[in-house]
């Protein structure tokens, strides 16, 4: 380990910084948000917490109790919480990005199984007094395509809707752990359209562990074994470094930057949020070392890993003051293509929507697809990507050799897609599905899938642009 690493990005000492000081010298400190951390639990009393903490309407749902309070060893959720409200000028461990906002804890990871039902309750607890959720865990890393319940994708969507409101409550989630081997689209959490997904970087690219991701929105500091870990408050009132490193973290750091925001301006919708976080963050000189960052039809820069980089608070509380809240969200739903196209060694296949004027988007959000493929073995190895009439390809499917090892008969999957690459691209033209199988180790076929647009009719930001559930630690 090289250093610490929480003082140092906070005070301008890390290049690129998040500006999290100057959103701070501007006066912006989180007074007023409310986050709910649904974690493992919270030290309650933790003295550089206990003046943020809401004692009244935290919860339980492993033990259905009043009382957060995490169990011997289960530092977790008190790691999180101290990178977003850690008391300041308090001489205890650290400062917090928000360090006036108020923090509700919610224990629902723990040694019982969580059920659909636990995790919709916990993901609209207290909706009436919550503006942002932190959730730092999601499914196992590797392998697998995990879905959230049904009553859990209604609690989501329904917090968007109804929460703060009407203008919905914003739902952060880290992306994942599984680094090059790995990709968030297969975690049906990150891959929603309501939830805002968060990577990380380390000092000059992603960090070792970020996934490939089409749904991760952008990044902040997440610690790393190869650079400097984070430190931040912990259990037994103690605070810790002790291999404070992964996207559970980077993620209670963007949840902060967005309690400025929302600070900044709480007419904000979940909506503006997304809008805000794509306008104002950017790569700052980052690399990619997975794949490489490329530019979309609207002249926005992303990357493979990053999404569209690294968050920036001064610029998000400084846009968001002046904010005109975003049109309203236009949906389109393409035909469903049914036909049943084989791959043959390792050429890529390939199948076209065209979306026409009949469509009523112009400037994009969110893109899916939903799709079915068989393959003959090795699920692990198939591979999709997804090219815009812009030409901009979003790789949705990558090899993850411990999939492809744990799915090595044949079978077949139904799953949804989701990519923030194409946002404000103008959807009108060719969409083209490419899959295959990576070294031609299995014959994939594209049974069905379809395409689904989100996004206005207008342009957003004219003239303002100056499962088995585990926790992400490592």
């Amino acid at each position: 380990m090289t250093g610490h690493f929480i003082a140092e990005f906070i005070n301008e000492d890390v290049y690129p910084s998040m500006k999290v000081g100057e959103a701070w010298s501007a006066r912006y400190n989180g007074s007023g948000v409310t986050v709910a951390i649904l974690d493992d639990g919270l030290q309650t009393d933790h003295s550089d917490l206990d003046a943020n903490v809401d004692t009244i309407n935290d919860y339980d749902y492993q033990d259905l109790d009043d009382s957060p309070m995490p169990p011997n060893g289960s530092s977790h959720g008190t790691n999180v919480a101290g990178l977003i409200a850690a008391e300041r000028d308090n001489n205890e461990c650290i400062v917090g990005v928000a360090y006036a906002s108020k923090i509700i804890g919610v224990r629902l990871i723990g040694s019982y199984g969580i059920t659909d039902s636990q995790e919709a309750q916990a993901l609209s607890h207290c909706i009436d007094k919550v503006d942002i959720y932190s959730n730092s865990w999601g499914p196992t890393d590797g392998y697998g395509f995990w879905d959230p319940g049904v009553l859990t994708k209604s609690a989501i969507q329904e917090g968007v809707i109804n929460g703060r409101n009407g203008k919905g409550v914003i739902y952060t989630w880290a992306a994942g752990n599984g680094g090059s081997q790995d990709n968030c689209n297969a975690d049906g959490y990150v891959n929603s359209i309501y939830t805002i997904g968060i990577t990380s970087v380390q000092q000059g690219q992603n960090a070792w562990y970020s996934e490939v991701c089409a749904a991760a929105l952008a990044a902040t500091y997440g610690g790393s074994e190869q650079d400097r870990y984070l430190i931040t408050t912990s259990i037994f009132s103690q605070c810790s470094d002790d291999n404070v490193q992964g996207t559970s973290f980077s993620t209670p750091i963007a949840t902060g930057i967005i309690a400025l925001t929302l600070q900044a301006n709480p007419e904000l919708t979940w909506r503006d949020i997304q809008h805000l976080i794509v306008l104002t963050s950017s790569r700052n000189g980052l690399n990619d070392s997975i794949g490489d960052w490329s530019t979309n039809g609207a002249n926005k820069e992303f990357s493979l890993v990053l999404g569209f980089g690294l968050m920036n608070a001064i610029a998000m509380v400084t846009q968001a003051q002046l904010w005109n809240t975003v049109p309203d969200q236009q949906i389109y739903s393409s035909i469903t293509r049914n036909l049943s196209l084989k791959t043959s060694g390792e050429a890529l296949s390939t199948d076209t929507i065209e979306v026409t004027t009949d469509c009523p988007i112009r400037f994009l959000e969110h893109v899916t697809i939903d799709i079915t493929f068989s393959y003959s073995s090795y699920r692990g190895v198939t591979e999709i990507y997804l090219l815009s009439p812009s030409a901009t390809y979003s790789n949705l499917l990558h090899v993850r050799i411990n999939d492809a090892n744990k799915f090595s008969n044949a079978g077949t999957l139904s799953w949804t897609f989701m990519s923030v690459h194409f946002w404000w691209e103008n959807p009108i033209g060719s969409w083209n599905l490419y899959f295959g199988s990576a070294g031609g180790h299995s014959i994939v076929t594209l049974d069905s899938w379809s395409l689904t647009l989100y996004g206005t009719s207008t342009q957003p930001v004219n003239g303002r642009q100056c499962g088995v559930i585990h926790l992400y630690d490592l």
